[in-house]
């Protein structure tokens, strides 16, 4: 998988919102990573979805337009 580990992160992200679930997402994102970046990526991934509603929550809050696109909001 190329990218950088937070494009990884957010390429799983989008996979869980089009319906994949964390577990068949989750080890393919580990395993594809560096032993250095493990931890880092699993805390991003993991904390984001715990805080997932909040995000979206303040995101709503601060746009000026209804923002539709899963791209966007994953990526904002």
């Amino acid at each position: 998988m190329n990218g950088s580990v937070r494009v990884r992160v957010i390429r799983t992200l989008l996979a869980i919102q089009n319906g994949q679930s964390l577990a068949s997402v989750l080890d393919p994102l580990l395993n594809s990573l560096h032993d250095g970046d493990k931890g880092f990526a699993h805390a991003l991934l993991l904390t984001t979805l715990r805080q997932w509603y909040a995000l979206e929550r303040l995101l709503d809050s601060l746009a000026d337009n209804s923002i539709d696109e899963k791209e966007v909001r994953t990526t904002k």
